[in-house]
């Protein structure tokens, strides 16, 4: 999340850019609905940022996911 220029993306592995722009409610969205916790950040007038990482809970259900997707259709 670059604040001082309002711009949020997201990271492949912290280095490939997806090619998607996402809005700050989005990311607050995910961080509620504890999907992304934060990372790290700078307060560096002219540089603001929050960098943002999966959470554990968020990990392992991807890799429920991928190791079953039907586990997909299981949930309520």
């Amino acid at each position: 999340m670059d604040i001082s220029n309002e711009e949020c993306y997201l990271f492949l592995n912290g280095i490939h850019q997806v090619d998607m722009q996402i809005d700050f409610a989005e990311v607050d969205c995910l961080v509620y609905n504890d999907i992304i916790e934060l990372d790290s950040g700078c307060d560096e007038p002219g540089h603001e940022e929050k960098n943002y990482v999966l959470t554990d809970i968020a990990r392992r259900k991807i890799k429920e996911i991928i190791k079953n997707p039907k586990t997909l259709l299981l949930k309520e």
